[in-house]
């Protein structure tokens, strides 16, 4: 599954930036988000149930804006009530947000999961998944929650203007003026850096 979200970000890597407006009309609201359970996990309907259950933990809560995503080995479920299991157990779930992409969330929480897992341990899957309101495929674009929040700020500025996000990571910079889009970049990737590697395009151009 980690190949297949691989595969997913190296698509989107290279498309051609959209202007402000079409950008507008591809995104979805940034006020509300859903959570959904993953259809392909290959989970049992009980363990599916105590998914629904581990949503509830503090810190999924907090990792909770889109694109995000729920990773976890199905040996969670097996470890056993003792002194140490909720470090073990914590190592088996991996949570992620506010990344630009489902498959970029997809992908940096197997890497997390799988990263803190034992050798004897099942390998990860995507158990659950945080998405927009009316989610829907096939959008010219994508962001996160909190740059789809900061793309009312872009439109307001005149041009030229620019808009750059990571694909791997949550990061994103803006910038307007003479070499806006190199501007953007720069800023996003210095975050980009911070958080794994310095990934990032221009997405949004006018």
């Amino acid at each position: 599954m980690v190949l297949v979200a691989a595969a997913m970000l190296a698509g989107a890597a290279g498309a051609e930036p959209v202007n402000g407006k079409s950008a507008r009309r591809a995104l979805f609201s940034h006020k509300t988000f859903v959570f959904q359970l993953a259809t392909d996990s290959g989970l049992t309907p009980l363990q599916v149930k105590l998914v629904k259950l581990l949503a509830r933990d503090p810190a999924f809560q907090r990792a909770a804006s889109y694109y995000g995503a729920m990773a976890i080995s199905p040996s969670v479920f097996e470890v056993a009530p003792s002194e140490g299991a909720s470090e073990r157990a914590k190592g088996l779930v991996k949570f992620t947000g506010n990344h630009h992409s489902p498959a970029a969330a997809d992908r940096a929480a197997l890497v997390g999961c799988e990263r803190t897992r034992r050798r004897s341990d099942a390998a990860c899957v995507v158990a659950a998944r945080f998405l927009p309101k009316r989610w829907k495929t096939g959008r010219v674009l994508t962001l996160s929650q909190s740059a789809t929040a900061a793309l009312a700020g872009y439109r307001k500025a005149k041009p030229p203007k620019a808009f750059a996000i990571s694909l791997a990571s949550p990061a994103y910079g803006v910038a307007r003026g003479e070499n806006a889009a190199e501007t953007a970049l720069a800023a996003c990737n210095a975050d980009a850096t911070r958080r794994g590697a310095p990934d990032c395009q221009v997405v949004i151009a006018d």
